[in-house]
């Protein structure tokens, strides 16, 4: 008789969390706040193992040191803001990187992100929603959702039925290959949120399609809670978008409208400077290109000037600028 079957992975048999104790902070380059990792077994008890280390990264703002210890199943870094004048947002990552009892667990990791603001007093913290982090599916009937910051299943629920005016949820799960990707991805609805147990930056959103054994999971959740104003207080929010400009004249009488505010130029010698998004806006879009259909009269004239400015041979090419020099109108 043959037996199949398959080992949970490790973030199954041992959920982690990534939380920062304060979701905002003021972007000066002082202002600090706790990082805290979690792991723990699959009943929720804290990890014991000896020896165990993580190290914590980021993309903005600095920590009191990037390695730590855990211990008793958790390991604390002091978090410092970064100096920054505008609005963002700053990815904290901890990652296993010491596991001597388990090295399966080496390489597991968990996500946050604090608010990095300039003026945080003018925003009420309670008015945000939280972030999703990480993700846990120790069972085929749920999926064990981690965020930033304290959330409650009853803000996301009408009775006992979910509230989609409260979220926006993807959830897609597929059965391994084996190359790290799902061959089969299905579709999942939340049909029921509930809290965790001795954990309240977590939920657990139950599925309305169970998930095979083994499955890649993955979660899109967005908590549609808008950012206010303090009771007395005025904000201002500034409309960022970007805008193409053909010449220096252009740019000149841009900057002389007083609602622009100007944030950052880019300039670009040719389309290969551009990535896929920007070559659409200004060149691929059906709706705004301009098409232009280019004869050739004279075949062997065309060739022989393709010759002339491509090949290696310099001595033409140069004759050739020289000569049609008189005619071009640069923009420099």
């Amino acid at each position: 008789q043959k037996l199949t079957f398959t080992t949970p992975s490790p973030e199954v048999l041992n959920p982690t969390t990534l939380t920062a104790e304060r979701a905002i902070l003021k972007s000066d380059g002082q202002d600090a706040t706790t990082i805290t990792f979690k792991i723990t077994d699959k009943d929720g008890k804290p990890l014991t193992d000896k020896g165990m280390e993580v190290r914590f990264t980021t993309n903005l703002g600095k920590f009191a040191t990037d390695r730590v210890s855990i211990q008793n199943g958790e390991a604390k870094v002091m978090y410092t803001s970064e100096a920054l004048s505008e609005n963002h947002t700053a990815v904290i990552t901890a990652t296993i990187i010491e596991a001597p009892a388990d090295t399966k667990l080496i390489g597991t990791t968990a996500t946050t992100s604090i608010s990095l603001m300039p003026n945080p007093d003018q925003i009420d913290d309670t008015s945000i929603g939280a972030t999703l982090t990480s993700i846990t599916a120790p069972t085929a009937d749920r999926i064990y959702a981690y965020f930033n910051k304290e959330v409650n299943a009853e803000d996301f629920k009408i009775g006992d039925k979910p509230n989609t005016k409260k979220f926006a949820a993807e959830i897609k799960s597929g059965l391994d290959n084996g190359y790290g990707e799902g061959s089969t991805m299905v579709e999942h609805e939340i049909v029921g949120i509930l809290p965790v147990e001795n954990d309240k930056t977590a939920l657990q959103l139950l599925v309305n399609k169970p998930m095979v054994d083994n499955s890649i999971v993955k979660v899109d959740f967005e908590n549609k809670k808008l950012e206010k104003t303090k009771p007395g207080r005025k904000q201002k929010k500034d409309i960022k978008h970007s805008e193409y400009i053909f010449n220096d004249f252009e740019l000149e009488k841009f900057r002389k409208n007083k609602d622009n505010k100007i944030i950052s130029i880019q300039r670009y010698k040719g389309l290969g400077e551009m990535d896929a998004e920007q070559l659409w806006e200004t060149t691929l879009n059906p709706e705004s290109r301009i098409l232009a259909q280019v004869s050739i009269s004279d075949t062997v004239e065309a060739d022989d000037i393709t010759t002339t400015l491509m090949s290696s041979n310099v001595p033409p090419r140069r004759q050739f600028i020289m000569e049609e020099a008189k005619y071009a109108t640069l923009d420099i």
